[in-house]
């Protein structure tokens, strides 16, 4: 473990020398943010910066998110994840938790990654909700490749999905519980979806703040992964590849054949291997490396 340079927090420090991968825990940012780097042994050839999901499906991406980063790491590719605050083990409050705070983190994590390593491009991933704050992030450095894993379009829908996989709960369990969300938020200063508050703000998130409207429209790399059992894609992906590419983005969109369950996780949604293959090969082909 690192010490403490310049009153700066001590960095924890992991070794796998058996996959030339180098790992680093620590706290930083204002406010503090939990984070950890995957670190190649050699050259860092880039960078990517992964924007997690929230709600329940912050535990469900988890493991993914460590495989597809030491993955790169072992091929060159320097991967900041962190826990936006209000999440995980960063400050903060979880009813502070909004998509500015979200995108503002996930800034500040480009900022660290580029002062640990100095990557020469930098990419980010953004998974479920987590995608509106990688792609908002993306707008102020041009050209970077930005990756979507089943990528929220329509923030509203996403929180009437949680309500009604809420329900569903209550049902399963023979409860009762409220079905007007307003008077929640009236009554709380919060709605509970699941056993996890959800802030007026993040809740109330306007359709303005979408994906395409995120993202911009300065052409750049986009990867858009649908997890899903079929393997077309649903419609609101069709309409922003149609759009992106109309505006001279390089789009790939690609499905994953899953039986993915977001609000209701079995056994933690073990990794999908075809997904870390897929999004690997894609952002190693953007970023350069050493092979």
């Amino acid at each position: 473990m690192s010490g403490w340079a310049a009153g700066a927090p001590p960095i924890a420090e992991r070794v796998d020398d058996a996959h030339d991968v180098r790992e680093e825990v620590e706290f930083f940012g204002r406010p503090r943010l939990f984070g950890c780097r995957h670190l190649p042994q050699g050259p860092v050839a880039g960078g990517l910066v992964v924007c997690s999901p929230i709600l329940s499906d912050f535990g469900a991406n988890y493991l993914r998110e460590v495989r597809l980063a030491r993955r790169l790491a072992a091929a060159g590719v320097a991967v900041q994840r962190f826990h936006p605050r209000g999440m995980g083990h960063s400050d903060g409050d979880r009813l502070d938790l909004t998509l500015d705070t979200m995108t503002e983190d996930a800034a500040t994590a480009v900022e660290r990654l580029r002062q640990r390593c100095g990557p020469s491009a930098v990419a980010l991933l953004g998974t479920r909700f987590g995608a509106l704050a990688a792609a908002a992030a993306a707008r102020e450095l041009a050209g970077a490749p930005v990756v979507l894993w089943e990528p929220v379009t329509d923030p509203g829908r996403y929180f009437r999905e949680g309500l009604r996989a809420r329900s569903v709960h209550h049902l399963r369990r023979g409860s009762s519980g409220s079905d007007d969300p307003q008077a929640e938020l009236a009554a709380r200063g919060y709605v509970d979806i699941l056993g996890i508050p959800v802030g007026r703000e993040l809740y109330e998130t306007p359709a303005e703040r979408g994906l395409t409207a995120s993202i911009g429209s300065a052409a750049r790399p986009v990867l858009l992964v649908q997890l899903d059992a079929r393997d077309d894609l649903q419609r609101s992906y069709r309409e922003a590849v149609e759009r992106w590419a109309e505006q001279g983005f390089d789009v790939t969109a690609t499905c994953c054949p899953t039986e993915e369950t977001w609000w209701f996780m079995h056994d933690r949604l073990t990794p999908t291997g075809n997904l870390v293959d897929t999004t690997s090969r894609w952002l190693l082909d953007r970023l350069g490396r050493d092979d």
